[in-house]
């Protein structure tokens, strides 16, 4: 897509279709980290740098159903070692939770990591909201819409705007000497 980076994907391993993607506009600062995950969890994390120095820990994840509490047990202790290893003041966490499932587990997540679920609408074609948008800022920061069916899938894409400025690289002149 023009004006963004290439995708950095995690291409699911047993069959050919599904995983996560991430693309970010050209020019932001944004770090993919190299995380051990469990092998079920689709998840990716990146560090993008804000304009006002600070970081933000965006996690883009897919949480199969039927997997139990383990998951979620295990990105709420993720997310305490990463945020504190990298530094990042703020989290966003981003797509299928199947949370639906786990209800207290859920629940627990969002409220010991100080989270809020931004999407207030269904976000599948049948109307259950399973892609969701969670982070520590305030609702009035945070703005989620919901858009079409995305390709064959039977989700619904979000539009997810966050008022924060992000950092951007710099234009650098260099002379090359041959």
């Amino acid at each position: 897509m023009q004006g963004f980076t290439h995708w950095v994907r995690r291409d699911r391993q047993e069959r050919a279709e599904g995983g996560v993607a991430v693309c970010f506009k050209e020019g932001m600062q944004a770090q993919l980290l190299n995380v051990d995950t469990p092998l079920l969890m689709e998840v990716m994390y990146f560090r993008v740098m804000l304009a006002d120095r600070s970081d933000l820990l965006l996690c883009d994840l897919y949480r199969p159903p039927r997997q139990g509490p383990d998951s979620l047990l295990y990105l709420n202790e993720a997310l305490d070692n990463l945020m504190m290893a990298h530094s990042c003041s703020h989290v966003l966490i981003v797509r299928d939770l199947n949370h639906h499932l786990e209800r207290e587990a859920y629940e627990n997540l969002l409220e010991v990591q100080g989270l809020t679920d931004h999407v207030t609408f269904p976000t599948h074609e049948r109307g259950g909201t399973l892609d969701l948008v969670i982070s520590d800022y305030q609702e009035d920061r945070l703005q989620c819409h919901q858009l079409g069916l995305v390709f064959s899938s039977d989700h619904h894409a979000v539009l997810t705007q966050l008022e924060v400025g992000v950092a951007w690289d710099e234009a650098t002149t260099r002379t090359i000497w041959l």
